[in-house]
């Protein structure tokens, strides 16, 4: 018989073949799709939105087209949609999780549109970076970054914009634990979405505004804003969002009852 350890490699090694011919399999055929185009701009068109499709699902198939993409067309001087290929690298570099050559690939970005006065792409690039350094934790630049990014959409009067940097914002500060300046940023989110009526932000600053009471043990207003946050999602059929709030409420109850529990009886 076949010892169980042995079977278990053979497995694990037919999976890991199997994977790796179904990516080579995507990549080869894709690749193919795109050399029937008739120019390298349209080539190029496709190869990026293929490479966006694949981002999350698998990254490193994104990373292998970008990687020939490189070698095939801008290392021959084919510059067509480069900062598009930046920005590119950045986000499938950091879903890799090699977060500093993410911010190189983003700052070549950030270079290219500097160097031509695209103020909306220096906002786009300058959000995605506070992303990137907040994921590692680095709140110092996370927030250099991302009030740069509010400046850009302010000077822009871009509503959107303000909305993202600002909630951005607050959620930094709210990791600093600095849940006053913090609400601050959070309710002009809110006033600016309820300005626009922009049902989807409203949700997402009256939840913001809720996790700041939270922090502060003000249970009673954080529950108002979560339940208002689930209103507006369960009125834009939003299920994804709903999950949230239901656990987002569920547990302020619960914390809610621990400290009823623990209270001395009068």
């Amino acid at each position: 018989m076949v010892p169980m350890q042995i079977k278990v490699l053979t497995i694990f090694f037919i999976l890991c073949t199997s994977l790796w011919l179904t990516g080579q399999t995507d990549f080869d055929k894709t690749w193919s799709e795109a050399m029937e185009k008739t120019t390298d701009s349209t080539k190029i068109d496709f190869l990026l939105d293929r490479t966006w499709d694949y981002s999350r699902m698998d990254p490193n198939l994104s990373l292998k087209f970008l990687n020939e993409m490189d070698v095939q067309f801008y290392k021959r001087t084919v510059n067509y949609k480069l900062d598009v290929w930046y920005y590119y690298m950045g986000v499938i570099l950091k879903n890799l999780g090699r977060f500093h050559e993410s911010d190189e690939y983003f700052a070549h970005y950030y270079t290219y549109h500097k160097e031509r006065g695209n103020k909306r792409h220096l906002a786009a690039v300058q959000m995605a970076r506070a992303n990137l350094y907040a994921d590692q934790g680095l709140w110092s630049p996370s927030m250099e970054a991302v009030t740069e990014s509010l400046n850009l959409y302010e000077t822009l009067n871009d509503s959107m914009g303000i909305i993202i940097a600002t909630s951005k914002l607050g959620a930094i500060l709210v990791e600093l634990l600095r849940i006053e300046d913090a609400l601050v940023y959070h309710r002009r989110s809110l006033a600016i979405a309820d300005a626009i009526n922009d049902t989807a932000q409203l949700a997402i600053a009256h939840s913001n505004i809720a996790v700041g009471y939270e922090k502060q043990e003000r249970y009673d207003s954080s529950i108002i804003h979560y339940q208002k946050a689930f209103e507006l999602d369960e009125r834009s059929g939003d299920e994804y969002a709903l999950i949230w709030d239901r656990n987002n409420l569920g547990n302020i109850y619960f914390k809610l009852e621990n400290i009823q529990l623990l209270s001395p009886m009068h």
